[in-house]
């Protein structure tokens, strides 16, 4: 890579000599050559100076196509800008990239690494050079792709240890239950990669909690003088939900505010992030373990992992103790909480406890001498058989999952052991085993992996499902995507009012009603409190249009609760169209969003309508008669919409632009706005401006950004003579052209300061008379016929 730095781009003007010039000509030629067609991302920077001399930003002065694609930045919209201009969320990024970079553009480092850019959630390996004093050159690739590869391998690596780690523990021999505990927990630091862990045993009678296992470390880290060994649940904060909920806890942000945490002394050790889970003996929790502090924050995976762990450390200490019992008194304990069995080589059964056997569905008695295929399927025996062949081999084997048939017919998993009993000249005799039903354990991974894509509440699928699913459809196959956003309106009211179960009632009924008209077209996620996506692949705008309509009809209604209470249930929706590449969801997020929200201002009945009205109050105080006439512009302009058959979204926006189109006005003084005589030169020169203004404040609103060039354009003419902009027939919005209409309509029919009012035939003859020249005669043919004759 260094040779290329050979390669200078040179600054033509201050080169006099031809020959020179025409070199280095040839120079920039290659140099732009080559770092065009360069797979590797190329970027060239300057560093910028503080106040204080020290280097604290750095800007972009070069990039190559490359660049552009492994980014998806394009260089025009770059080139010149800040750093933090293009990325601001670059200063809360772990990695300091500008102290980083500072070391190579002031101080000649050279450097290569992989690091993860937060801004992009992408993955790059960067090589970095000084080019000049304070000019550094990056060459990247991106390898988010094979750093995923790495996490997978990662996790069949954490697999395959965990398995090493319960047959090393099997085989371990202990001299007491406490020595062994302390082994399993050490081992659960080490397949989580945590700093500290401990063991709580739990008396579900007493609903204590008893310290039995701290991690080494802990210890000289925690300088509390009174080590208090036994808990009430009641007292325990965030650390007993495990109990309380039955299920393991996460929490990545030990720091964050939570409502849960009761606190703790200052001299305990410094927590980061913490993972807890319940150990369960015949559903009953009789231990916690917990971890903390690993590098990374703990993910379902690794809640898994330590289960899966922990609940086979139990079952070998079980099966140890077995064991133990086996070698002392020749018998096995027919009160075990667990199965054991003894059969001979050829699969008769000669002894089981009644644990084994109520687990099957039969009493001990109904499978002594019964061959042990009864309690396996024919695919099964196969597993079976093939463990027996090892048992002949080595004597025993070791914890294996094998599915077991109830009397029912019905399959269950379980955890198995064995070991071969042998007469006294050392041949086999007998095949003793040890069963753990694991059905609960396998219906709490399968609940993790549930939870993992679904929304609790409502059982509907959740926002990482649906962006996993927006990930795997983000092809040209399946455009365009798209999106529709749901918002359960006043949902804080009703919680307040009616509580927490009603409105939990209320998002349930809102699913139900949302999954029905969807009907398997789209994919339903719940994205937030009151929030809900619909995603889309290969979406016609029509039908989505049709789609989020049939939505709005459906889903305003009163619902009679389970109390009896009687609530209205109201649901706003707004769509967007997806029709290239994006890297993640957040650009139909946002538009679907700005749709709702204007849906929201539009809606007679919410209270953005109103607000909208309110503030239309204010901007026209000066004037009643422009707010009113500013209302009944958006009517027209609806009506005139509606008569052309569009959509429900579009008759919405040119109604919503037809309200808000003389905004511009309130720069106007107030004289001028109802003044009665002819105005004077300056002051139509000053009126004509307000459509230019209007657009301007109109721009600078997020939610009404897309109707700046309706209120900029609604003066142009159809014969190119109108303002600001000389805009002739079809190169004026058609929405501008609805309005103008519309605007020139209600001005004729209504009252002003300096004229009379014309009556509705009048205007129909000025507007026939002006189509064509002021207006679009199509639309002025639509108006006359549809709207104006029919009301």
């Amino acid at each position: 890579m260094l040779w290329i730095y050979g390669i200078i781009k040179i600054n033509l003007k201050s080169i006099k000599n031809k020959e020179i010039r025409r070199g280095c000509e040839l120079n920039n030629l290659l140099f732009n050559q080559f770092t065009t067609k360069m797979p590797l991302g190329y970027a060239l920077h300057k560093f910028v100076i503080d106040e204080n001399g020290q280097p604290s930003n750095y800007v972009f002065i070069d990039v190559n196509l490359a660049f552009e694609s492994h980014t998806g930045l394009k260089a025009n919209d770059i080139i010149g800008k800040k750093v933090t201009e293009v990325h601001p969320e670059i200063i809360n990024d772990p990695f300091n990239w500008i102290n980083v970079y500072s070391k190579v553009a002031f101080e000649g480092l050279q450097i290569q690494f992989e690091q993860y850019f937060h801004p992009a959630k992408r993955w790059y390996k960067i090589y970095a050079y000084q080019a000049d004093k304070g000019y550094f050159i990056t060459l990247f690739e991106d390898v988010t792709d094979k750093k995923h590869l790495e996490s997978q391998n990662l996790i069949l690596e954490t697999e395959l240890k965990r398995q090493e780690i319960i047959i090393e523990i099997y085989r371990d021999q202990f001299t007491n239950e406490q020595e062994f505990l302390d082994n399993v927990l050490h081992r659960a630091l080490e397949i989580s990669k945590s700093q500290y862990g401990y063991i709580y045993l739990y008396d579900e009678n007493t609903c204590e909690l008893k310290l039995n296992s701290w991690t080494n470390g802990v210890m000289p880290d925690c300088k509390i003088i009174d080590k208090q060994t036994v808990y009430q649940l009641e007292k325990t904060g965030i650390w007993g939900e495990v109990v309380r909920q039955r299920k393991p806890i996460i929490v990545n942000d030990f720091n964050a505010p939570n409502k849960l945490k009761k606190g703790y002394p200052k001299q305990h050790v410094k927590l980061r992030n913490y993972m807890s889970i319940p150990v369960f003996d015949n559903e009953k929790i009789i231990a916690v373990v917990g971890v903390a502090n690993n590098d990374t924050g703990y993910s379902d995976f690794d809640a898994n992992q330590l289960i899966v762990l922990i609940q086979s450390a139990w079952g070998i200490k079980k099966q140890k103790e077995l064991e133990n019992e086996v070698k002392r008194f020749k018998v096995i304990s027919d009160n075990a909480s667990h199965g054991n069995a003894i059969s001979d080589l050829s699969g008769h059964i000669t002894y089981v406890n009644k644990f084994f056997a109520n687990i099957h569905g039969y009493s001990p008695e109904e499978l002594i001498g019964k061959n042990i295929s009864i309690l396996h399927t024919q695919k099964q025996l196969k597993a079976v058989d093939h463990v027996i062949e090892r048992l002949l081999q080595v004597n025993h084997f070791d914890l294996q999952e094998i599915w077991h048939k109830h009397k029912n017919g019905t399959e269950f998993p379980m955890l198995m052991s064995g070991v071969m009993l042998k007469d006294e000249t050392g041949k086999p005799e007998f095949i003793a085993t040890s069963a753990l039903d694991i059905t609960k354990q396998k219906q709490i991974e399968e609940e993790l992996r549930y939870l993992a894509y679904h929304d609790y509440l409502t059982g509907t699928h959740n926002r990482r499902y649906i962006e996993e699913t927006f990930e795997r459809l983000n092809e040209n196959e399946y455009y365009p995507l798209a999106f529709i956003m749901a918002d359960i309106n006043g949902l804080k009211i009703i919680n307040d009012t009616y509580g927490h179960i009603c409105g939990d009632e209320l998002i349930v009924r809102a699913v139900e009603i949302m999954d029905k008209i969807i009907n398997d077209k789209g994919v339903l996620s719940r994205i937030g409190g009151d929030e809900f996506g619909i995603l889309f692949k290969n979406a016609n705008e029509d039908d989505i249009a049709k789609i989020t309509e049939e939505l709005e009809k459906t889903s305003n209604l009163y619902i009679e609760t389970k109390y009896n209470d009687k609530v209205f249930l109201s649901v706003s929706f707004g769509y967007a169209l997806q029709k290239d590449c994006q890297k993640n969801l957040d650009y139909l997020y946002k538009e679907s969003e700005k749709n709702l929200y204007k849906a929201k201002f539009l809606n007679k009945d919410s209270v953005h309508y109103h607000m909208i009205q309110a503030m239309m109050s204010t901007l026209f105080q000066k004037s009643k008669r422009e707010q009113h006439h500013s209302i009944r512009v958006g009517d027209y302009a609806e009506d005139i919409a509606s008569a052309l058959n569009w959509s429900k979204n579009n008759i919405n926006r040119v109604k919503l632009a037809g309200i808000l189109h003389d905004i511009g006005k309130i720069i106007i003084n107030e004289g001028i706005l109802n003044k009665e005589a002819t105005l004077e030169e300056s002051e139509w020169d000053l009126m004509k401006q307000h459509s230019a203004k209007g657009s301007a404040i109109i721009e600078e609103i997020d939610e009404y950004e897309d109707l700046k060039d309706i209120i900029k354009f609604h003066h142009e003419r159809w014969d190119g003579k109108g303002y600001p902009s000389g805009l002739q027939g079809e190169e004026i919005p058609v929405e501008a052209r609805i309005i103008a209409i519309a605007d020139s309509y209600d001005a004729m029919t209504e009252d002003r300061p300096y004229r009379k009012k014309i009556s509705k035939e009048e205007a129909i003859k000025e507007l026939r008379r002006c189509s064509g020249s002021q207006f679009d005669p199509n639309i002025i043919d639509v108006f006359i016929k549809q709207v104006l004759t029919n009301n």
